[in-house]
């Protein structure tokens, strides 16, 4: 046998921290050399996780929301306004009151937190239902209220139902500031006469174009899965080498995959989104560019302070 062949066969020991050992006790685990890399990685990413001031996501798998061309837009705003809620695994939707309890989300949780009646919450939690976005249980201290589970099907916290596919990262503490934001525009809007758009369904943009984020530049585009960069090129360097790389999405497209009619209110509802620092607009040539605040949405693995992102980060500060 060669001295090639035979270092293929090596294997080294590791104990559960990860480190590279020479005596074995119960404790120590075998790992072949081709997985060392791997492993270590592995490590590397759970590390920067904990170390993430973005705090906790749920998953947004792309295909199959993308393909969720019936719901209208103040459906997808409610859906929005459910996912601080979502919990790891088959825990149900929890909320914490004003007192610091934890409660398992009921339909009249759901009335209270979209100001609807307790009929319409039923009909729209049926319709999710359906959809396959939650599973319904009991509830284990009343039988006659029910509590709702992420199926993972379409979203989840922690692992997914189809774990390989593309996916986007909505962060919930982000989320929650928007939402805050939004409502704040609300009310303040509500005083003045004549308003009768109800600001909380821009909510509803944000589901629509999570499958159109861009993983390296943060922009809305038709190609969210190509890589622009070339080699060790930074995301700059591949912008100023190729300008075109990214297929923009026009507004006329937006209008589409969101189920709204006009481009008066596609502006309108960008505009919410934008004053509540959820995106940046973008207007030079007679066109229009739509990048999302990458504490809101994310797709790499990594906490998020490469140069880039905190060079898209301070564009959003110089707003506040």
């Amino acid at each position: 046998m060669s001295e090639d062949k035979k270092q293929e066969q090596l294997y080294f020991v590791f104990d559960v921290s990860g480190r590279k050992i020479h005596e074995f006790t119960g404790d120590h685990v075998i790992v072949h050399r081709n997985s060392i890399d791997a492993y270590q990685e592995k490590l590397k990413r759970e590390e920067e996780r904990e170390l993430d001031q973005r705090g906790d996501y749920i998953q947004f798998v792309l295909e199959p929301n993308k393909a969720l061309k019936d719901l209208t837009i103040h459906q997808r705003r409610y859906l929005m306004e459910l996912m601080p809620y979502v919990q790891y695994g088959d825990n149900p939707l929890r909320m914490v009151d004003e007192n610091g309890e934890i409660h398992r989300i009921t339909n009249k949780h759901l009335s209270d937190i979209w100001s609807i009646h307790s009929v319409d919450v039923t009909k729209l939690m049926n319709k999710f239902v359906e959809k396959g976005f939650f599973k319904k249980i009991k509830d284990p201290d009343d039988s006659r209220k029910a509590n709702y589970i992420s199926t993972g099907l379409y979203f989840g916290k922690g692992n997914l139902y189809q774990p390989s596919q593309y996916t986007t990262k909505l962060f919930q503490n982000k989320l929650k500031e928007v939402i805050q934001e939004i409502k704040k525009i609300e009310k303040r809007k509500s005083r003045r006469k004549n308003t009768d758009r109800k600001q909380t369904a821009a909510l509803g943009m944000i589901h629509a174009v999570l499958p159109f984020f861009h993983y390296q530049t943060y922009y809305l585009v038709k190609n969210p899965n190509e890589n622009i960069c070339r080699g060790d090129e930074s995301v700059l360097e591949a912008l100023q080498r190729n300008p075109k790389a990214l297929k923009h999405i026009s507004k006329a497209e937006l209008c589409r995959l969101s189920n709204v009619t006009d481009n008066r209110t596609i502006d309108y509802y960008f505009k919410v989104l934008m004053e509540a620092g959820a995106i940046m607009l973008q207007h030079t040539k007679g066109k229009t560019r739509y990048k999302i605040h990458p504490d809101l949405m994310f797709r790499r693995d990594g906490n998020g302070i490469d140069p880039y992102t905190e060079f898209v980060r301070e564009e959003f500060r110089q707003h506040d």
